[in-house]
């Protein structure tokens, strides 16, 4: 049995890279879809001003589109945020679309129930798609702001009244259907307090438990059993806060992106000196696992201790961009 598993077990590791485990059927070439959200709650108490949320969503939609046009894919992205307007002295929340059909607009959002605005969000980003989704694209959910204490809420709403400055969050309930209603493969990456209420427990969570974990993901990987597993998220935090920034890192751009989103986006290869996103000739293949493992490398050991990055468990990966 010894010499058995002396053969399988670097055999099996062989297979276990992102290039084996492939959530997405390999059929032709995907369309990008991506929904880039960041808030920066501008005016509102001090202590929730976030510095960094509009630069981190801007620059996830740069290197997404730098990627789909670095792999040669169609794409469509939409950009969510919110802006104070001097002019008006008031906010404007807006969506830019911009795709690789070059078109490009901006559309306000204006909520009819200010209190509770989780139904017409979610109206108004399907609304602002212009494609239509299929089961062979991938779809990424980006969020940089506000999440709701314990339960994981996304604050994607915030206005000043009589009563003062109010914030109205989309539970993490809604959110977690609304992705789960694409027909595509999908992505979360949530940058956001509580956001490891998003991970969920699912079919093998333990590939690194041992080699009973290692021989049922090979045998599945030959095809006996059909691997759909269709929806990941990667959070900054389990069950605490997230950061703005990472103060240890002393790195270019260290200083002006979210402390997990700035080592995202160090995997997905921007360019932090220009703040840019680059386009590369399309031979890498970018997957969650190594996106993950990345971020948990690099992530400075004291934000770690406070807000350790989650993913998705299971047995399956996702490959985002792939030169096959």
């Amino acid at each position: 049995m010894k010499r058995l598993l002396t053969f399988l077990i670097p055999f099996l590791l062989l297979f276990s890279s992102c290039d084996y485990f492939i959530a997405h059927p390999d059929q032709e070439r995907p369309k990008i879809y991506m929904f880039s959200i960041g808030l920066g709650y501008g005016t509102g108490p001090e202590n929730n001003v976030l510095e960094n949320t509009l630069s981190d969503s801007d620059a996830m939609a740069k290197e997404i589109e730098a990627l789909a046009k670095s792999y040669k894919l169609e794409y469509e992205i939409l950009s969510f945020r919110d802006d104070f307007n001097k002019g008006s002295s008031s906010w404007q929340f807006t969506i830019e679309r911009f795709s690789s059909s070059g078109a490009n607009e901006v559309i306000p959002f204006i909520p009819q129930e200010r209190d509770d605005v989780s139904d017409e969000f979610i109206s108004f980003l399907l609304s602002s798609l212009e494609g239509e989704v299929d089961g062979n694209d991938i779809m990424v959910f980006y969020f940089s702001g506000h999440g709701e204490d314990y339960s994981g809420g996304l604050y994607i709403y915030h206005y000043e009244d009589e009563d003062g400055y109010k914030y109205t969050a989309v539970p993490a309930r809604t959110v977690i259907d609304f992705i789960k209603s694409f027909p595509s493969n999908t992505l979360m990456i949530l940058d956001s307090c509580y956001s490891g209420v998003y991970v969920e427990e699912n079919d093998v969570a333990n590939l690194n438990d041992g080699i009973e974990a290692l021989l049922e993901a090979f045998a599945n990987s030959t095809g006996k059993e059909s691997g759909n597993f269709k929806d990941f998220a990667i959070t900054a935090a389990h069950n605490t806060v997230s950061y703005d920034n990472d103060p240890y890192q002393g790195t270019e751009g260290a200083g002006r992106h979210g402390a997990f989103t700035y080592q995202v986006l160090s995997y997905l290869g921007y360019d932090f000196e220009h703040e840019e996103g680059v386009i590369t000739n399309g031979k890498r293949t970018i997957c969650l696992s190594e996106m993950y493992r990345h971020v948990m490398d690099n992530i400075s050991w004291q934000i770690r201790l406070g807000a350790t990055p989650n993913v998705s468990h299971t047995r399956y990966d996702l490959v985002l961009f792939s030169p096959y």
